[in-house]
Order: C-alpha cells, then sequence, then structure tokens
C-alpha cells in the first residue's frame, strides 16, 4: 500500500458511469479515475506528482505517487517470483508473535536461522564434492548416497543457463529430523541435532531430466543449498513489510501476521500467555450493538453512491483504520474483490494474469494488493463482517464488545450530548465574541476568510526577530485593527428617555439608529431587560459619533499604533538599509489559459496587462462621482453602513442587479443602439483621461516632496503616515501578480480621492485608509503582505532552514534522552526488588532530572518549529481543532498572578468539501443550497429544508422524508435513540451539535474559551473511534498547559463582572426615579381641582421654559465659535426671541392666581429638573459600563510597547526607527 505522509492511501471506488457515457472524458491509468472537467483531473494529477509520497515495502519516500506505485509493484512481483513458495509459511510462524522489536535485528535472526533450514517442495542444489569433503560436519555419521549422474552434472550442457554453476535442481520429497546425540553422565553433546533430506530430479520443463534417470537419494543440510537470488535479506525484509503488522497498539508489542494472511499459513490470533500483557485493553463503554445485513447493505450502497474517497491532504489527520470500511467491503472471496476492485488499472497489463501458483499463495493479486494495510489496530476479520453480513439476526442483535478501534461513524450512536458546540463563541464580522446561542434564528455569520486574519497573527508572532517586533497577544491584535474604525474608537452611547414624556424631542428620536454592535453581551442583556422592567422609560443603545480628524490622527494614543507597527515591520523586509532589495517579485507572469470553448469562439488569451485594465475599468465604474468635500453627516453614514454590515468588504463586485449590456442593447431599437455607442465612445475617451489623471496623482504621491518612495523605506521614514506612502510603492510594484492584481487596484483607487491633499498628504492617506476601508479589506491589505513576504523573502526563508535543522538536533537529543529514560526506569524497577531505598532515592532523582531535561526540549521544539501549523486532529463529524501556542511561541511556565499569553482559546474549524463528501456522505449540490439558503433564513431554515431534520417544541427530533412527506422521530424528549432507524452521519451530526450551530463551512472558526466546557468535550471523545483516538493522543500532551493558557486569558479578560462595574451598577441604582418624578406629568393631568384655562397656562409656560432653554443652547454654541457677521446677526435674533419669551412668561406669571399655584409649579419643576438629571446621569453611568471593557481593551493596546525594537534601535518601529539613529543616540 502506497503510503502518503507515512499513511496509508486507499485508492477510490471507481464513480458510477454518468447518464451519457458518449462523451470525453480525463482519465488515469494507473487508478482507474475519470474526470469530466480538465481543472479535475489536473488538481488530482497535481496531488499524485508530488513528492510526498513513500513506497511500503522499500520505505523509500520522497517519490511520486506513480513512482511509489511501481516501485511497490516491481518489489511485490520480485518477492512473488523469488521468494520460495514452501518457505513462506515456516517464516510466518516464526514470525507470528514474535517479540524482536527492530526489524533489522528480526531480518537477521530469521536468516541465519534458515540459511541452513529447508522444507520439503523446496527447490535447492547439491554441492559440489570437494565442497561437500571440505565442509562435511560429523553431524553425518553415515556416507550419503551421490546420484549417479553427479559426476556429470558438472559437464552437462543440457541444463538451463538460469541455475548457478550450471547444477541440477532437486526437489526436496521428505525432511527427517534428529535430534542431538548427549552424554547422560556428562551432559556433553556428542553430535549436534540435524536433519536429512530426500531428494528427487526437478521434473519442470525447463529442466532436462529425461537424459538422466529419475532417482531419489538422502543429502544433509551441509551437501545442499538454495539459489542465492531466492533467499536474500533484501527479499526477507520485503516478505515482512507485506506480511507483518504490530500485534497491537501499546509500546513494546510484538509482530503477528496480518488478518488476511492468518488462514493462508494456519496461524490464529491466540495471543502467548506471556504477551497478553501487550494487548489492547478492552473497553469499559457500553457495548455496541452488531449491525444487520439490510444495515450493512444499505452502508454499502451509501458509501458507493458518493463521489470518490479523497483525504485532506493538506490539514487533516487522516489515519490508516478511516478506510477500514472502504478496504473490507464487498470481498468474501478473491474472485468477488477482483470484480469490485477491476476499476484500478495499471501501467504493466502483464501483471494481471498469474500463475495457479501465486493465486493459491494470494498475494499477487491486485485486488488483494489494494487491501493491504497498516490494520494492527483493527482485530474484525474478513470471516467475522462475512458472517455478520450473512446471519439472519433481527434488527437489533445482540451487542458485541469492540474490542479494536474503528471508524467513528462505525461506533452506534449513543444518545446526544448534554453540550457540544452551544457553548462555544465565534468572531463576527465586526470582530466582537459573539456566544453562538445568542443569535437561535440567525445564521452564525463570521468574519468571511477569517484564517487569513489567523495566518496574519501566527505569521508575525513566529517570525517576530526577524520582523523586529515583540510578542503580543490576538486579543490585543484583535482590538488594535478596530481602533483603525472611527466609530469603534468612540464606543456607544445609551440614551434614557420618559416614554411618556410630552416636550420630548422627536427628532431627536429620529435620529437614534440602534447599534447593531453584539459586544459585552452581559451589560446589553441587562439593559434590554431594563425596558420590560421600567415600562415608563426607554433605553436605548446608539453607536457615538465618528471619530474627529485630530483624534484619528493621534495613533499613539487611539489604539492603533500596534496594527502600524505590523504594516512597518513587513514593509521593512522588502529593502535593506543599503537600499538593496531583498524581495523581488517577478515582473512576467504566464497568461491565463482559454477554454476549448473560448478557441472555438475566438477568444484570444489575456495577459497580466489587459486583467489590470479590466480590474481598473471595473473600480473605475464601482467609485461614485467626486464631490469637493465630504461632510461629516455623509461620513457617520458611511461609518454607520458598514457598521450595519451592508458594505462588508467581502468582495468587490458590481452591481449584480443590473441586467448585462448585451441584455439591454438586445431590446432597443437601432437608432437607440447607435445612440449609445456614441456616448460610450466618450465615456470611454472620459475613462481613459481620468485613468490618466489618476496615474499622474498616484506617481506625485509616491514622489511626495521630491523623494522615491523606495528612499523613504531606505531610510526608515515610517512616521506621521509615511508608512502608507511606502504601502502603496509596494503594492504598485505587486500588480503583477495575478491574485492581488484585483485588490491592490481598488486600494488605491479607495485610499486616494481626487479632493485628496498634497500639502497634508501622509495625514490624508491614514485617514482614508481608517474612514474607507471595512476591517476586512485592512485585513486583506495585510494578508497581501505576509504572503508576498512569506513566498518570495529570503529572511523568511533562511529562518524556517535554521529552524529545521534545529528542530532536527532538538529532536535527536530528545530521542537520547528518551532511551536513558527507559534504560533508568528498568534499572529503577530492578533496584526496586532489592529493596535499598538509598540506591532507589539516587535513581528515582537522577529520572527525575532526566524527565525535566525531556520537558525543556519539548519546550524548545514548540518555540523553534516554524513549519506550518497543523491541525491537533479531527472528530467524528471532521471538526478540525487548532492551538495556536504549539509553533513558534514562547512556552514559558505560567504561575498564579501570569498576565500574558497569546492565544488562549483552542479553535474549532469546520469541515471541507472533502470531508464532507468522505465521511458526512453528502454531495455538493446539497452544501451549496444549506449555504444558500442559511444566509437567507438561517441554520435552522435551512437544515429542515435541505436534510429534513428538525427539532419539535419539546424537544426531540424528527425527520421528513423528502418523497413521502412522513415524520419519523430520530431521538425522543429524553435523548433516546430511536433503534429501529439507522442514522446517517449528517443526521448524528445535527442532533449533536443542534440545528442553531450546525458547523458545515471550513470558513467557520469557533473557539472554546472554558475550562469546564473542554473537559465535558474531552469526555464526550469516544477512544474507540480512529479520529477522535488520535485527537485524544495529540490533548494527551498539551491539555494542562492547555488549560493554564484558558484560564490566564478568562483572568485578564474578567469573564464575570469586575469591581468597576459592580460599582457602576450600583451607583445606577442611585439614580433609580421616585414616583412622584415618573409621574409629575401624571399627576398635573389628573388634577381634578385645576381648571381647563389654568392646565393651558401651566402648559403654555412650560411650552416657555422649553424654548428658553433652547435659545440659551444655541446661543452658548455660536458664541464659542468664530465671530463673523453672519454669527453675530444669529446671536442678536436669538436674543430677540428670547426677550419677547421672558416677557410673555411675566405676563403670565403676574396674571395667575394665588401664591399656591406658583409654589406648585416650582416644585413640579423641580421635579422634572431632579428627574431629567437622573435620567442623564443613568445614560451617563450605563454608557461608561458598556463601554468599559473595550476601552480597557484599548488602554492595554496603548499600553504594548515594541521592546524587540526599542532595544535595538531606540525606538519603536514607526518612529523612523534605524541603525544609524541608534548609532548616533550611543555617541550621545
Amino acid at each position: 500500500m502506497v503510503l502518503y505522509k507515512r499513511k496509508p492511501i486507499v485508492l477510490p471506488d471507481p464513480k458510477p458511469l454518468p447518464p451519457n457515457i458518449d462523451v470525453f472524458v480525463w482519465h488515469i491509468d494507473e487508478t482507474g479515475e475519470w474526470f469530466q472537467t480538465y481543472e479535475e483531473y489536473l488538481e488530482r494529477l497535481d496531488f499524485y506528482t508530488r513528492h510526498h509520497f513513500t513506497c511500503e515495502i522499500t520505505g523509500a519516500s520522497c517519490l511520486t505517487f506513480f513512482e511509489a506505485l511501481d516501485s511497490e509493484e516491481s518489489q511485490f512481483k520480485y518477492v512473488e517470483e523469488k521468494f520460495p513458495l514452501k518457505l513462506r509459511e515456516p517464516v510466518a510462524r516464526y514470525l507470528h508473535f514474535n517479540t524482536v522489536r527492530r526489524l533489522d535485528g528480526l531480518v537477521e535472526k530469521v536468516y541465519s536461522k534458515f540459511k541452513t533450514d529447508f522444507f520439503p517442495g523446496e527447490t535447492v542444489y547439491l554441492r559440489k564434492n570437494k565442497d561437500n569433503n571440505e565442509n562435511s560436519t560429523t553431524s553425518s555419521q553415515q556416507g550419503t548416497p551421490q546420484p549417479p549422474s553427479l559426476s556429470q552434472s558438472n559437464s552437462s550442457t543440457s541444463l538451463s543457463d538460469s541455475h548457478p554453476h550450471y547444477q541440477r535442481p532437486y526437489i526436496i520429497k521428505e525432511k527427517v529430523q534428529f535430534n542431538a546425540i548427549v552424554n547422560p553422565v556428562t551432559k556433553e553433546v556428542i553430535a549436534p541435532g540435524h536433519a536429512k533430506y530426500m531428494l528427487v530430479e526437478d521434473e519442470s520443463p525447463n529442466t532436462n531430466a529425461s537424459s538422466v534417470p529419475n532417482k531419489s537419494f538422502v543429502a544433509d543440510e551441509s551437501q545442499i543449498y538454495r539459489d542465492r537470488s531466492t533467499f536474500t535479506k533484501h527479499l526477507i525484509k520485503c516478505f515482512f513489510k507485506i506480511t507483518l503488522q504490530r500485534a497491537s497498539t501499546k509500546m513494546g508489542a510484538p509482530w503477528c501476521v496480518k488478518p488476511e494472511y492468518l488462514q493462508m499459513y494456519g496461524l490464529t490470533m491466540d495471543w502467548p500467555i506471556e504477551l497478553l500483557r501487550f494487548k489492547d485493553d478492552e473497553p469499559t463503554k457500553e457495548p455496541a450493538p452488531v449491525k444487520n445485513k439490510s444495515q450493512m447493505d444499505e452502508n454499502d450502497t451509501n458509501s458507493k453512491n458518493g463521489n470518490f474517497s479523497t483525504i485532506d491532504f493538506e490539514d487533516s489527520s487522516v489515519t490508516p483504520s478511516s478506510f477500514y470500511n472502504d478496504s473490507m467491503k464487498g470481498h468474501p472471496s478473491d474472485e468477488t474483490t477482483k470484480k469490485s476492485k477491476n476499476g484500478r488499472k495499471r501501467k504493466d497489463k502483464s501483471n494481471n494474469e498469474s500463475s495457479p501458483e501465486d493465486e493459491e499463495d494470494g498475494m499477487s493479486s491486485k485486488s488483494n494488493k489494494k487491501r493491504r494495510m497498516d490494520t494492527g489496530s483493527e482485530m474484525i476479520t474478513e470471516s467475522e463482517l462475512d458472517s455478520r453480513a450473512s446471519s439472519n439476526a433481527p434488527e437489533v442483535s445482540t451487542p458485541v464488545v469492540l474490542r479494536s478501534i474503528v471508524n467513528d461513524m462505525d461506533i452506534p450512536y449513543r444518545g446526544k450530548p448534554t453540550a457540544f458546540l452551544s457553548d462555544l463563541s465565534y468572531y463576527n464580522k465586526a470582530l466582537e465574541c459573539v456566544p453562538l446561542m445568542s443569535e437561535k434564528t440567525l445564521n452564525k455569520s463570521t468574519l468571511p476568510n477569517f484564517d487569513k486574519l489567523l495566518q496574519i497573527y501566527q505569521f508575525v508572532n513566529t517570525f517576530n526577530e526577524k520582523l523586529c517586533i515583540s510578542y503580543f497577544n490576538f486579543d490585543q491584535f484583535i482590538t488594535t485593527l478596530k481602533c483603525t474604525d472611527p466609530l469603534e474608537s468612540q464606543g456607544e452611547v445609551v440614551n434614557v428617555t420618559l416614554l411618556n414624556e410630552k416636550n420630548s424631542n422627536d427628532k431627536d428620536e429620529m435620529n437614534d439608529i440602534e447599534s447593531q454592535w453584539q459586544r459585552n453581551p452581559k451589560i446589553r442583556k441587562m439593559i434590554g431587560d431594563k425596558n420590560i422592567i421600567d415600562k415608563d422609560l426607554k433605553y436605548t443603545i446608539t453607536s457615538d459619533e465618528p471619530a474627529a480628524d485630530d483624534i484619528i490622527d493621534n495613533f499613539n494614543s487611539n489604539g492603533s499604533g500596534l496594527i502600524i507597527e505590523i504594516f512597518v515591520a513587513l514593509l521593512r523586509l522588502f529593502i535593506n538599509e543599503n537600499g538593496d532589495w531583498k524581495i523581488v517579485i517577478m515582473e512576467e507572469w504566464i497568461p491565463e489559459p482559454i477554454t476549448i470553448h473560448e478557441q472555438e469562439l475566438g477568444v484570444t488569451p489575456k495577459g497580466i496587462h489587459d486583467v489590470k485594465n479590466e480590474v481598473n475599468s471595473e473600480v473605475s465604474q464601482e467609485e461614485p462621482s467626486s464631490n469637493d468635500a465630504v461632510t461629516n453627516n455623509a461620513k457617520q453614514e458611511n461609518q454607520a453602513t458598514k457598521q450595519n454590515g451592508t458594505a462588508d468588504g467581502e468582495s468587490i463586485e458590481t452591481n449584480n442587479d443590473e441586467k448585462p449590456l448585451a441584455d439591454k442593447e438586445a431590446s432597443k431599437p437601432k437608432e437607440v443602439l447607435e445612440d449609445i455607442e456614441i456616448i460610450n465612445d466618450d465615456d470611454d475617451d472620459e475613462s481613459t483621461e481620468t485613468d490618466e489623471e489618476f496615474e499622474t496623482l498616484l506617481d506625485r504621491i509616491l514622489n511626495f516632496r521630491n523623494q522615491e518612495w523606495t528612499e523613504r523605506l531606505t531610510k526608515r521614514q515610517f512616521n506621521n503616515g509615511n508608512w502608507l506612502i511606502i504601502l502603496l510603492g509596494i503594492f504598485e510594484d505587486s500588480l503583477a501578480v495575478p491574485k492581488y492584481t484585483e485588490f491592490l487596484t481598488y486600494f488605491k483607487k479607495t485610499i486616494i480621492t481626487k479632493d485628496i491633499s498634497m500639502t497634508q498628504l501622509p495625514k490624508a492617506l491614514w485617514r482614508n485608509f481608517c474612514r474607507n476601508f471595512s476591517i476586512q479589506e485592512k485585513i486583506t491589505a495585510l494578508w497581501v503582505l505576509v504572503d508576498i513576504i512569506s513566498n518570495f523573502s529570503p529572511d523568511i526563508k533562511n529562518a524556517i532552514e535554521a529552524s529545521m535543522e534545529m528542530c532536527m538536533h532538538i529532536r535527536s537529543d530528545r530521542f537520547k534522552i528518551f532511551k536513558d529514560i527507559k534504560a533508568e526506569t528498568t534499572a529503577l524497577s530492578a533496584i526496586d526488588k532489592e529493596n535499598d531505598p538509598e540506591a532507589f532515592a539516587a535513581k528515582e532523582a537522577q529520572l527525575q532530572k532526566l524527565q525535566d531535561d525531556k520537558t525543556d526540549l519539548d519546550k524548545k521544539l514548540m518555540e523553534n518549529d516554524f513549519q506550518r501549523l497543523k491541525p491537533l486532529g479531527m472528530d467524528r463529524y471532521c471538526n478540525r481543532y487548532f492551538w495556536f501556542d504549539l509553533t513558534g511561541v514562547p512556552n514559558n511556565s505560567f504561575s498564579g498572578d501570569e498576565s500574558e499569553y497569546h492565544n488562549g482559546r483552542l479553535w474549532v474549524r469546520g469541515p471541507n468539501i472533502h470531508c464532507i463528501k468522505k465521511f458526512l456522505k453528502l454531495e455538493e449540490e446539497q452544501i451549496a443550497r444549506w449555504t444558500q439558503v442559511c444566509e437567507v433564513e438561517g441554520n435552522i431554515i435551512a437544515t429542515k429544508n435541505v436534510f429534513g431534520v428538525y427539532r419539535t417544541e419539546n424537544g426531540s427530533y424528527n425527520f421528513i422524508d423528502p418523497i413521502s412527506k412522513e415524520e419519523t422521530e430520530l431521538v425522543s424528549e429524553e435523548g433516546q435513540v430511536n433503534k429501529s432507524v439507522n442514522l446517517t452521519p449528517i443526521q448524528r451530526k445535527i442532533i449533536d451539535e443542534t440545528p442553531e450551530c450546525l458547523l458545515l463551512d471550513h470558513n467557520k472558526w469557533y473557539y472554546i474559551e472554558n475550562n469546564e466546557y473542554l473537559d465535558s468535550f474531552i469526555e464526550w471523545l469516544d477512544i474507540w473511534g480512529r479520529r477522535e483516538h488520535d485527537l485524544l493522543r495529540q490533548f494527551k500532551p498539551i491539555i494542562e498547559r492547555l488549560k493554564d493558557v484558558i484560564s490566564i486569558r478568562n483572568q485578564c479578560q474578567q469573564v464575570e463582572l469586575n469591581e468597576k462595574e459592580l460599582d457602576y451598577v450600583k451607583e445606577f441604582e442611585e439614580y433609580t426615579l421616585s414616583a412622584n418624578e415618573l409621574n409629575v406629568e401624571k399627576s398635573t393631568n389628573t388634577d381634578d381641582s385645576t381648571s381647563q384655562a389654568e392646565k393651558e397656562e401651566d402648559n403654555e409656560l412650560d411650552e416657555i421654559d422649553n424654548k428658553l432653554e433652547r435659545i440659551v443652547d444655541e446661543i452658548m454654541n455660536l458664541d464659542d465659535g468664530s465671530k463673523t457677521r453672519k454669527v453675530l446677526n444669529a446671536i442678536s435674533e436669538l436674543e430677540n426671541k428670547r426677550d419677547l419669551l421672558l416677557e410673555k412668561k411675566e405676563e403670565l406669571l403676574a396674571g395667575s392666581g394665588p401664591g399656591g399655584r406658583i409654589v406648585a409649579r416650582a416644585e413640579k419643576n423641580r421635579i422634572r429638573h431632579s428627574r431629567d438629571n437622573k435620567l442623564t446621569r443613568q445614560g451617563e453611568i450605563l454608557s461608561s459600563l458598556i463601554n468599559l471593557r473595550h476601552f480597557n481593551d484599548i488602554d492595554n493596546v496603548i499600553s504594548w510597547k515594541n521592546q524587540t525594537s526599542i532595544e535595538a534601535f531606540g525606538s519603536e518601529l514607526r518612529k523612523n526607527a534605524n541603525k544609524a539613529k541608534r548609532g548616533s543616540q550611543r555617541k550621545k
């Protein structure tokens, strides 16, 4: 079996033929695969031609799939032709349950044991008389008769030239074993044990046996020998690789013959008593029921109807047993196996024909070769599967105990867990931490391409020494990204209004747009509950006004300094301080290939310049017409639009609602079309002129103040926004890369506006960067730099090579220490038996020192491993798990008061399309339809419509048959599984993950941030499932450190309300409105003793007071500004209005009744004033409370300093840090 990354790979089963077979397809002869599209064919062929494969028999690595397959076939054929058939069974019996651990040592033992040991049926040759006389031993006490023709055998010319020394071949007819002769008194061996063999001449057609009488004679082992080419150490080792496997998964387990060869050699898996300690432990969990024949047939049908099986070769940890069912199903006999595997072809067509002896041995069959795999942990044989499939058992038969690791989906379903994904969280498009169950009816809309964000963060922290940047945690990275948004830096405002207040400003209420942010869910829920409890008040959370220019420009105090430091650290790698380019990007790229259909239409291939021109025209069409200046209201609307998600920046697209131009033109008269052509020609001329003007403006920006951007980069002039000029230069130089062209063109068109100020160009670029780009677009800009550097930077390449060399030495030292630990453990056990306390204590201390050394080496290995991060493994539903503290980051021991962490959570990523098709048995059309419905109507509706599974109101899960529309209960309200139904993999996944949290997209990332849930999740994993068994094995060495990291992050993030938040809550309660304050308006309106005229008079006085307050506010605002003639006239008019209102108020008060009404009115005004002050203070307290954590995170980012750059250059990178500056500071 060909190995891929040391794991067996099984070729896919043939796909079902399409309805119309009269079509052209692309075909891979070696595997029998065919493809209807050239892209699929190239993708598969590209995988097969990678040098990642290994020949299982020879162990040769770094081969392509075809080279490894040819190597295995040639070696397999070589073993079939050369290795004696009659020798295989004795060798196999000797190897079965053999305890020699090293394979090379076992080869030596077998070679020395069987070199002079022969068996009936073998072909041997006689040694010459001279050799017999010289090499004869005392084992034969009597002479051995020689055949009459022996003296003539050397001169015979009729023998086949293929035999060495032209010797005649003989067949061993019988074998007699003689025991050693031992002196009973002295116990001295007089004659060692030996064997004698009866030989007859070989009557095969290729020997000239008719010229010599067919006689038999007797010889001993010293007089006969095998053909040297049939018994070599290489042949023995190849036979081992084909036949042997480890008997169990325990360390030190003996070798055993593979299950498919047990019956062939008459062996069984009955363990010797002395080796029972190496046998796999029996599970203590609930026994698994056996599937009946109908269920097995259904599983086979489902697996055959799916597309061909593939592995997630990039980042999945697929193990041999994950292909167990595919490799073992449907072969009750060799004949049926050959039929079912006929789709797998080979280059050498003659190999398909085998001799009768080969068929008897069963090792030359191609189907058996496909089934050869490492099934060391799987003890279920073919005969057991056949007996289960043919038994007439009831629907659920007597349960059996699992004794081996099997495919995860073969383990019977045991009911829904108490919690699986429901307690997890995720980042939405605004990069806010949101619990999964906060929006039960909505789609879990995560940030598109969230993996890019993780790649950037891991890359910068891994190569921080090359980048000259200090470590920062993931939460700081998220916060500094959000600080570039003018709305994020201002936070939210909580408005508290009185519902029955008549004089409320309706205009202000119309402008209050509720915030769409979801951060700080506990405080947000508390404020929402206030609307239910206090029915007289309304609490509204709105976004504050966008930050002003002075706040945006002060990046050292607004939290955006870290993201600028990251940009600058990446830009420094392109050109060094000597002006030499370190990263050179190719300017010419291969044109995009065209399809056969395009060739028939006469379409010419597009070069990179054509692509750039198309993208430029698309982006220019998307941009609105430029005005003189953008008002603050327009900026606010733009930011509000981004916040609401209407411009999430997921992709740069034109308006899809408009019809194509061809459709529009087809519906118009000819005269109109002529007019349109003339107009289009004018538009093309205008667009050309616009592009020329933009390129001129871009050239002026890149050479701002007569200094080229490359010179700025060489001199390290990054301060005050100059780094954006350098960034534009890098992006302009990278436009030739096709995958960057579209975004880079959009970037420069967006950041450079036509009305940009050239006097303060760096600041204007920085403001446009903050206001005009969404968070996703800023991440993409950063990712482009990271991708270019990771592909073209020699510094990164050298760092990776140095890391690999360092890791190699660490692994070597760790292996030596591991051997010393094993030796010391054995010695410690021996001392323990001798009952020597002092020696035992000394040896135990020495062993502990070795363990500490091994732990230190493990930490060093994690810190110096810069290779691509791989997942820890997959669960039964193919969700992959990542922990970003495993590679290239500091691995310090934690204490109780630790406040530093790296990522602080365990990430869960959805399955990719290959795993969904192979393990969950779904088609791409189903996933596409589920995703489409999910975006519009949410997860619950999409799951019900596409998969027919939904949760009822009482908590049970039902399935709706798509054809008959009949409902079947899958799991009851109590969690009991319907035993009459065989749940499919996707039904299991829906029940376990719940329809709300169903994870079927590899672009979605959830994370675990709670140790209690982490424990319950690990408890949920089944050790008898292949994928989860490997995942648990990966968790074992890191689980304690993972829990420490999660605890430290929770301590820093303060999951529960902190003291300051509790103080705000207490202060808020102090400003609770009294009953008089709430009912001051109601009591006035319901007072029967007051006449109607008096009520109208009071209302008029209230209205005058409100107008006076507004006039005073307007006068103060105008007075604070510049004193122009227009402003002075406006102030004069307001003062006149104020005087008129005051006179009118005095008249009303003078004409009012007794003094009691005046006192009552004064009291009512006092209550109103007190109420308004309390409402204002409530809004301030709640605003501070909801923004507290966000502003604390911003303060945390502001306090971050790039100590690495400060120590190396004397200042941070964004402050023009360079070696010359450091040298001048040292001189001072």
